[in-house]
């Protein structure tokens, strides 16, 4: 969550100013530096904790892109569900990702961990360039078949 929030924060203001993130999860970690900026936008970061499957799904399925920046995988579920939605997606780029079928600007927005520069960057292009997110999500279809995954298109 440390790095959404300070990649968001590095965005530029006119785009930023229009982005909400909203956090699911009880995992609540992160930097003094992102934990203040995080309390002084309270409208701009909300902290949901835990919710019911249910609600997650509800949640996701209004977002314009998912955003996943972590050191580890452990939601390849929520990432199934991100590209039945049609989200757009950005990951950290980790090993695991690449066994599965998953590359960059071909299927998701990758960046290296801890690289917000990269990650704000990706982060942009999802939320301002239709033709860049309908490319990815076409790709998503393509990697979803060849894993015999099924998205409900």
């Amino acid at each position: 969550m440390e790095y959404t929030i300070l990649a968001v924060n590095a965005v530029d203001a006119d785009l930023r100013n229009v982005i909400e993130c909203v956090f699911i999860g009880k995992y609540l970690q992160f930097s003094d530096g992102a934990r203040q900026l995080a309390e002084a936008m309270p409208d701009r970061y909300r902290f949901l904790g835990k919710q019911p499957n249910e609600e997650a799904l509800r949640y996701l399925a209004s977002v314009d892109a998912y955003v996943l920046a972590s050191y580890s995988e452990p939601q390849s579920l929520t990432l199934w569900k991100s590209f039945e939605l049609d989200l757009p997606v950005c990951l950290s780029y980790l090993e695991t990702y690449r066994h599965i079928g998953l590359r960059h600007a071909q299927n998701v927005m990758m960046h290296p961990m801890g690289n917000l520069e990269i990650l704000s960057s990706n982060l942009r292009m999802m939320l301002t360039s239709g033709d860049m997110r309908r490319s990815v999500t076409r790709g998503q279809e393509i990697v979803a078949q060849s894993s015999g995954q099924r998205l409900g298109r």
